[in-house]
């Protein structure tokens, strides 16, 4: 189900190697031996498994750089798969970002191709699953990385497409990381809509069910759902039947219900953002007025 790809994208070698390091770590990999394949890496354990493939912790050979190495068999996918995938990588490699996965590099086989990413703690739908909902003060700093996170993608034209809590990974004193950029999207300056459907139903936006051109505020739809799921325990179109059908339904046909408790809890400012974003189009500068003030993270929009 994804799109687009690159010209670059066409005819790639039976292996290929792309750095997206820093200057200092291309300088400290360059004068590895042997740089360039899964030789260069000991496998530690398993961490994820799923139809696209298997994700293995790893340590990068002489550094002691623990990575997460995703593997995507190619037997089995279409050219169409392949060259969806090879898009992916091709965004990837282009992100800098503290709150978006890195890629540090890949490589590709004639078996399988596999993904070099940084090693993330967790998953904040792991976090959910467990605690059930999270108070206002530990979701708005997560809002105001996610906030710094479509800044930077939509300045560079890219939609992700696909943003939910499983698809987004816990760092080092409390990062969050954008990650699985499969169904993103690099918009060219002259394209100012999509149309083609993608993501997963609980968090789409209701152009894409009811099959209309969108833009960039879908991604900012997105968001809310996940605001709200963070602080009410489950996204706010879900059902006991939770089949598609039914979620579609209540979100083509229902308003946003808040919870009475979130009125004692949360802040009037945030409550506005999440009921609005659920509500209207919104402009991204609205989510960072709330939330990204001119002092914080600085760093973010470099």
């Amino acid at each position: 189900m994804q799109t687009g790809s690159g010209a670059s994208d066409e005819a790639q070698p039976t292996k290929t190697v792309v750095s997206r390091t820093s200057n200092a770590q291309d300088r400290l990999f360059s004068s590895l031996p042997g740089q360039g394949g899964v030789e260069n890496f000991h496998i530690l354990e398993l961490i994820g498994e799923g139809s696209f493939g298997k994700v293995f912790k790893g340590r990068r050979k002489y550094s002691g750089q623990i990575v997460a190495m995703k593997f995507i068999l190619k037997k089995g996918k279409s050219e169409r798969d392949l060259q969806n995938l090879r898009s992916e990588i091709s965004i990837l490699q282009k992100l800098r970002h503290p709150n978006i996965i890195l890629m540090l590099e890949w490589f590709e086989t004639a078996q399988e191709i596999c993904m070099v990413m940084e090693y993330a703690q967790g998953e904040l739908f792991e976090v959910l699953e467990d605690d059930e909902s999270l108070p206002e003060e530990v979701v708005r700093p997560i809002a105001r990385q996610l906030v710094h996170a479509l800044e930077y993608l939509h300045a560079h034209r890219i939609m992700h497409r696909d943003m939910k809590p499983q698809n987004i990974l816990l760092g080092g004193h409390g990062s969050v990381k954008l990650c699985d950029f499969g169904f993103a999207r690099s918009m060219s300056q002259h394209t100012a809509l999509l149309k083609s459907i993608k993501g997963t139903p609980l968090y789409m936006a209701p152009e894409l069910v009811q099959e209309l051109p969108y833009n960039f505020t879908a991604d900012l739809w997105s968001l809310g759902i996940i605001l709200y799921e963070l602080f009410v325990g489950k996204p706010p179109f879900y059902t006991r039947r939770s089949s598609v059908q039914s979620s579609f339904f209540f979100l083509c046909l229902c308003s946003v219900v808040f919870p009475s408790f979130l009125f004692f809890f949360c802040s009037f400012s945030f409550l506005f953002v999440i009921h609005f974003s659920l509500s209207l189009t919104l402009s991204l500068s609205l989510f960072v007025s709330v939330f990204c003030p001119l002092s914080a993270d600085v760093a973010c929009f470099r």
